[in-house]
């Protein structure tokens, strides 16, 4: 069985490719203008801190499962606290690609965070199940 690290990997990269894809086809029937240049850098941003972000959950669950609930809301704030330090950030330094950067940026962080959530929800099942199933 592979681990579930390289599960999320896999599951990220599809959804990922996803994602883009739709976006391609999206800005291809928007009129010039309407697209930040800047999406595909989103997408690497998100993609590579929701892959942090899963691999310090990971390795966090190991280590203490008692306190992951509470390293996940800290990982979670800290998270939030870096989108938004780069949101503001290139807001402040491109004031005429606010409304093409902010739509999709904002889209893309429900977007991750609805996924990162649900595989650390399965992940977190499938722990609790095998560890009661050892108590047995």
């Amino acid at each position: 069985m592979r681990s579930p690290f390289l599960q999320f990997l896999v599951r990220l990269s599809v959804f990922t490719l996803f994602l883009g894809l739709l976006a391609v086809i999206l800005y291809a029937l928007l009129p010039a203008g309407y697209a930040s240049v800047t999406v595909p850098f989103q997408f690497v941003l998100f993609y590579a801190v929701t892959l942090a972000v899963h691999y310090l959950l990971l390795k966090a669950s190991e280590k203490s499962p008692g306190s992951f609930v509470t390293r996940f809301m800290l990982v979670s704030f800290l998270k939030l606290l870096f989108y938004i330090i780069v949101l503001i950030a290139y807001l402040f330094l491109n004031k005429s690609d606010v409304l093409r950067f902010t739509v999709p940026y904002l889209v893309l962080y429900v977007l991750y965070s609805a996924f990162e959530i649900t595989s650390i929800t399965r992940f977190s099942k499938k722990n609790t199940t095998n560890q009661q199933d050892s108590r047995s």
